[in-house]
């Protein structure tokens, strides 16, 4: 069981919607592991909303951790959930501001301490037209039909994944299971992150300040992307001599034109 917290250590309004969001992607990315790796395995995702107290623990290894009632509450709506659906309590529900179509979740049901403290449960409804971003479900069928989650997980192709997870069967289940997660996790938060942030085609940042922190961090490259140029631009004039009838007042002309673009682009870049 893990614990995830948000609007710690600053509050936030939608705190609610990025538990429910996460959880519902936590779930479409275990089901996709679930369909390529063949193992039976599932989760469930328990949320309730309250007071919660945190701070760093330990005198050798520090840990960041959080406690109360609400916490313990919030582990038992995890245990009383069921597989593959986010089990949220009315606390979130009332903070969700009917973003998300909810059904009754029973949780008294299924675990004693909700039925006897009479917590009254949901289950989120996931409407993948009111998603911020939806996958739909990777078909199999053909060898150029691959999702591109599993493109980012490390299979171009059907042919070399079937190969590469039929030389895997020997490895532990639950490492192949941690590993397509990770990386089915990773795969879905990249184009949520560059919808939610950039700019469709100038792949900047919408807020100003994180664009200006960006433009201000060093390129470590930059100075090899220079001298490659530099080096094209050489082998250029050198083949224009070689095979077309230049005037060297035209190749004057190009190299100092080059040499002024290059300028002009350090300058933007320092």
């Amino acid at each position: 069981c893990y614990y995830c917290v948000s609007g710690l250590p600053e509050p936030r309004p939608d705190h609610a919607q990025c538990c429910v969001e996460m959880g519902l992607d936590m779930i479409e990315a275990i089901a996709l592991v679930r369909e390529v790796t063949g193992v039976d395995v599932n989760m469930r995702v328990g949320i309730h909303t309250g007071r919660v107290h945190c701070g760093v623990l330990g005198l050798r290894k520090w840990q960041f951790d959080v406690w109360s009632n609400d916490v313990t509450l919030a582990n038992y709506m995890e245990a009383g959930g069921i597989p593959g659906h986010v089990h949220i309590t009315g606390e979130t529900l009332k903070f969700l501001n009917n973003d998300y179509e909810v059904d009754p979740g029973c949780g008294g049901e299924r675990h004693k301490y909700l039925r006897d403290h009479n917590i009254e449960t949901y289950l989120i409804i996931p409407d993948e037209k009111k998603r911020i971003s939806s996958v739909r479900p990777p078909q199999y069928t053909t060898p150029n039909n691959v999702s591109k989650e599993m493109r980012m997980m490390g299979h171009s192709d059907m042919h070399k994944f079937d190969s590469s997870y039929r030389r895997r069967e020997d490895k532990n289940p639950q490492e192949e299971v941690n590993d397509y997660l990770s990386r089915a996790i990773d795969a879905r938060s990249i184009d949520r992150l560059r919808d939610e942030h950039c700019r469709p085609f100038t792949n900047s940042f919408h807020k100003k300040d994180i664009e200006e922190k960006y433009m201000k961090e060093g390129d470590k490259m930059l100075s090899t992307y220079f001298i490659c140029s530099g080096f094209m631009q050489l082998f250029i004039i050198i083949i224009q001599l070689i095979i077309l009838p230049i005037h060297w007042l035209q190749l004057m002309f190009e190299f100092c034109c080059g040499i002024l673009l290059l300028f002009i682009i350090i300058t933007i870049e320092a």
